[in-house]
């Protein structure tokens, strides 16, 4: 994303949406009911979708080319 960041808010929160789509939507199927993943795969995902989604509401809230590089 640092490599083509052309300053414009409105990219960048597209961007940002669709990554909390995306995460929103394995986390979603990591908690289903009906488990296909094992237990210990599920709880990464879980644990690494928490992760993305805190950094990007970061990102949204002070958007600078350097901190998409984390």
């Amino acid at each position: 994303m640092q490599s083509r960041w052309d300053g414009s808010r409105a990219a960048v929160d597209e961007a940002l949406s669709y990554n909390r789509r995306l995460w929103n939507d394995l986390v979603e199927a990591a908690g289903d009911p009906r488990p296909t993943l094992p237990c210990e795969v599920r709880q990464s995902l879980a644990s690494l979708g928490l992760y993305v989604a805190h950094h990007t509401d970061s990102i949204a809230a002070d958007p600078r080319p350097e901190r998409s590089a984390r």
